[in-house]
């Protein structure tokens, strides 16, 4: 547990995602859950297993080499794992940009993730 969530309630709290020196989402905690906009964040929620054995799996598996943080690649440093990359992607690295009310992230296509 967080020592700063045994003294501040859940909501007040903001996540961070930090990959590759770079801070790729930030927003409140339940949106990361309630509307994940990077891929790397749906493929992290994907694995968290269900409590109902019914239900299929809908795990977001990760294809591809994961890049040397020492040598990362042009671009977003996501974009050889990436479903979702285009050329864009390989070119220009993404900025951490407002996509709704306290809910930022660095990825290009984080509207047509949202709206799929």
């Amino acid at each position: 547990m967080c020592p700063l969530e045994t003294k501040f309630p859940k909501y007040y709290l903001k996540k961070l995602e930090h990959r590759h020196g770079r801070i790729r989402i930030r927003a409140p905690a339940q949106n990361l859950f309630d509307a994940p906009l990077h891929p790397y964040t749906l493929a992290l929620i994907s694995a968290i297993p269900s409590r109902d054995l019914d239900r299929p799996s809908s795990r977001m598996r990760l294809e591809g080499d994961v890049p040397s943080p020492v040598n990362l690649p042009s671009g977003c440093a996501f974009h050889t794992r990436c479903p979702f990359a285009k050329d864009h992607c390989k070119q220009e690295r993404p900025e951490l940009r407002v996509v709704s009310a306290g809910h930022q992230v660095a990825c290009h296509y984080a509207e047509q993730i949202r709206d799929a």
